[in-house]
């Protein structure tokens, strides 16, 4: 993380369930934080469904940065 705020860089980072104070993290240098699982479904379903749920996260972050 040290490295991109050395560089300006944007960091991003990506995990299945946020079990640390996002504000701790982005303090530490990430931009941001996404937390892919579906909190809707059982950790099964997220599990069974994480390239989506991650495809989706990533699209829909990336859609509110720059708009569409």
């Amino acid at each position: 993380m040290d490295i991109g705020q050395e560089y300006q860089i944007p960091v991003v980072a990506v995990c299945g369930k946020l079990d640390v104070d996002p504000d701790l993290l982005k303090q530490k240098g990430l931009t941001a934080v996404l937390e892919i699982m579906d909190t809707t479904h059982s950790i099964q379903y997220s599990m069974d469904n994480a390239a989506k749920l991650l495809m989706e996260k990533i699209y829909d972050y990336f859609k509110g940065e720059w708009g569409s």
